[in-house]
């Protein structure tokens, strides 16, 4: 299998077929791309909150420097229904909990296993 340029974890032909056959169980989830502090939060909802990591986002694209963390955390605090929130081990800006961890990406800095934690309301 020939990955290309950007890894096997890119959009790709099996992942598409994939999510085609799974439509039917995530047919009600909204996605909205944007700031989360323009999001309607008057309902409760199952809230999956993934942010930039405070550490491995500066590997990101758009990097975690600019995420204002303490607001990030007062507004998971207030979101109405269940609330679960994923970081890296080490983030302190919620009372996370070792989740799992997983197959990350080797690199520099990086040995390849990424240490998820968990912080859950609701």
């Amino acid at each position: 299998m020939d990955c290309g340029a950007v890894g096997c974890h890119a959009w790709g032909p099996g992942i598409r077929e994939r999510l085609a056959r799974q439509v039917c169980n995530i047919r009600h989830w909204s996605v909205v791309c944007g700031s989360y502090a323009d999001l309607d939060v008057s309902r409760d909802a199952t809230w999956f909150v993934d942010p930039p990591y405070v550490d491995a986002g500066r590997h990101y694209r758009h990097g975690s420097s600019g995420v204002d963390y303490g607001h990030l955390a007062d507004w998971c605090r207030s979101l109405p229904g269940q609330v679960m929130v994923c970081e890296n081990r080490g983030a302190s800006w919620l009372p996370f909990e070792d989740f799992a961890t997983i197959a990350g990406t080797n690199g520099s800095g990086r040995s390849g296993r990424s240490h998820e934690v968990l912080w859950l309301q609701g």
